[in-house]
């Protein structure tokens, strides 16, 4: 074999291999899915591939992308919900219906369920709205407000929707085989 300096082809290529494994780790993680809040897009069990490097740069999280964060009550758990409002928009909460700067939110929030009501609020900079799909088994931006941009992991990648033959039960998420809506990863 030929060498490259005092490593052969053979190491070069193992080592490269291993640097890109390393890289792509840091890049993706993955989640399972335990709960309710996303229900019905995403179902208890159902797997994610999350693209860390999805809002690095200039690129920024759009209205009804579906993200994986930080808990900003519990920093040690991750969420998975979908972005209502985005920077400097206003949102309004009036009968279970969510009104974005004066308009309904169509198409961002799937299945509202009950009855609530929320004052009109801007969201400041560097700072999101986020619910579950199924507002009625989901804590979001309307219990504890906005999500700070930082807390943000990256954007959702459906791999899995459901584990066949597995009924739907709560929405956290956990990074590979945790959970991530309301659990530490594993």
């Amino acid at each position: 074999m030929r060498r490259l300096g005092s490593l052969t082809r053979r190491d070069f290529g193992g080592l490269v291999f291993l640097m890109s494994l390393i890289l792509l780790s840091r890049r993706f993680r993955l989640f399972r899915v335990s709960g309710w809040s996303m229900d019905p897009v995403l179902k208890h069990d159902a797997i994610l591939l999350v693209n860390a490097a999805s809002y690095r740069g200039r690129r920024l999280p759009k209205a009804s992308d579906v993200v994986v964060f930080r808990d900003p009550r519990h920093l040690d758990r991750y969420l998975v919900k979908r972005i209502i409002a985005t920077p400097g928009e206003t949102v309004k909460g009036v009968g279970g219906n969510i009104l974005i700067t004066g308009n309904p939110a169509r198409g961002r929030s799937r299945c509202l369920a009950g009855t609530w009501d929320w004052s009109p609020a801007t969201v400041p900079p560097e700072h999101y709205v986020v619910f579950g799909d199924n507002t009625g088994f989901s804590k979001d931006s309307r219990t504890w407000g906005f999500l700070p941009a930082c807390h943000i992991l990256g954007k959702a990648i459906v791999l899995r929707r459901q584990r066949p033959g597995c009924p739907g039960v709560g929405s956290e998420i956990s990074r590979a085989g945790g959970r991530v809506d309301k659990m530490a990863p594993k």
